[in-house]
Formats: structure tokens, sequence, C-alpha cells
């Protein structure tokens, strides 16, 4: 086991808080702890900068640029966590993809569900919005705006997804004001 398995082995065992740096994210990372990985992927319950559990982000492990273990940072985000562990409401039974049709098999529980998700794209554009369609090539999306509000559908490569964010506080957000209207 390498260093960067150690690190993920502990803290899906422990729940401890990790920083994760994406390649080409300079200023920001993902915060939280491993809920599952594999040699290609992590599965990551993330936390806002509030510390509210903020949904579920599944990374490729490829784009890994570095991992922060025991900085002011992530401990005081574990002490935190723990305060608010109640508040944990990401969607529980979520399965790492087992195939190279990862985006397909991930993506498909949300296919024609009232849910909105959140994909992020190779150079870091995150766009919000309900699964319309899928098949082994492309996504349709529904895309969701700030204030719920439909903004039509657009067609995405599944190659071109890098990250996929579930039940993020501001996809619930998205998700309820669209259930308004």
């Amino acid at each position: 086991m390498n260093i960067f398995e150690e690190v993920l082995a502990q803290s899906k065992k422990d729940k401890q808080i990790i920083g994760i740096r994406e390649y080409g994210e300079d200023t920001k990372f993902s915060c939280g702890y491993v809920v599952d990985y594999t040699f290609d992927w992590v599965l990551i319950q993330h936390f806002s900068i509030l510390g509210l559990a903020d949904g579920l982000i599944l990374m490729q492990t490829q784009n890994m640029e570095s991992l922060e273990v025991n900085s002011d940072y992530t401990c005081s985000f574990q002490k935190l966590s723990t305060a608010l562990e109640n508040n944990i409401n990401s969607i529980w039974g979520v399965k790492l993809p087992q195939s190279e049709n990862w985006a397909s098999e991930f993506i498909a529980p949300y296919l024609n569900a009232k849910k909105v998700i959140e994909i992020i794209f190779e150079d870091g554009f995150g766009i919000h919005g309900r699964v319309a369609k899928l098949d082994h090539e492309f996504i349709k999306f529904e895309t969701v705006g700030d204030l719920g509000e439909l903004d039509g559908a657009c067609i995405y490569r599944l190659e071109n997804i890098m990250t996929i964010h579930i039940d993020s506080l501001e996809s619930r957000k998205r998700g309820s004001l669209l259930e308004l209207k």
C-alpha cells in the first residue's frame, strides 16, 4: 500500500477529514472524509466551509494532485464535523463504479429522477441539473439555474466529466426552488 492509499484508508476507517486538491485548482480544495475508494475512484463525504454536510463527491484518483492531513484547517473541520455529525443528509448506499463505463453506471440511478446533481468538467466548470437521458457516450442534462429555473437541456460527452457531486447544499437548494415553481 502506498502513502496515498494509506491516507485514504485511514480517512475511511476513522472518518478522518482530509483536504483534496485537484490538478488545475490553485485556490480551492475539497474537504471531507473518504466513504469508499478503489484504485481509480474516491467517494468523499464533502463538507461546506460552514462545516455542513455538502453531499458526496465522486473523484477520479488520477485528478487528485495532493492530499492534506492533520493541518490546522483539516483538524478544525474534524472538530466541527464531529460537533455537527447529525446533519449528514447524504445518500448512503451509493456504490463506486466498477466498470469502464463508470459515468453511466454511477449516473444511471438519477436518470429521470427529480434529484438535482452537479457535474464538473476538466476545466473546473460545473453545472447543476437533472439527468434526462443517458447512453454509453453522452448525457442529456436539464440544467437548473441559481433560482431553480430550468435553463434548457445540454448534451455532454461522458468522457469530459471529471467529478460528480450529489446531494450538495447548492443542488438541494436549486432542486427545492425548482419544485416550488
